[in-house]
């Protein structure tokens, strides 16, 4: 039996992060030249933004971390 959708479990739709926004997590994560560090992942998932099975990406910095 499925539950209703609440605000609480119902999914977000996904928003591509900007190449400043990768930038600036990566250089929390502290790696070193975070802006072509960022570039290089956005050219990795933009345009369509699907991992390597072809399934849509749903948490950008859980891959970036990959």
């Amino acid at each position: 039996m499925s539950q209703p959708a609440t605000p609480e479990n119902t999914p977000r739709a996904f928003k591509p992060p900007t190449e400043a926004q990768v930038a600036d997590y990566a250089a929390g994560l502290g790696l070193p030249d975070p802006p072509a560090v960022a570039r290089q992942f956005v050219a990795c998932y933009a345009p369509d933004w699907r991992d390597t099975f072809g399934r849509p990406v749903r948490n950008w910095k859980l891959k970036f971390r990959q």
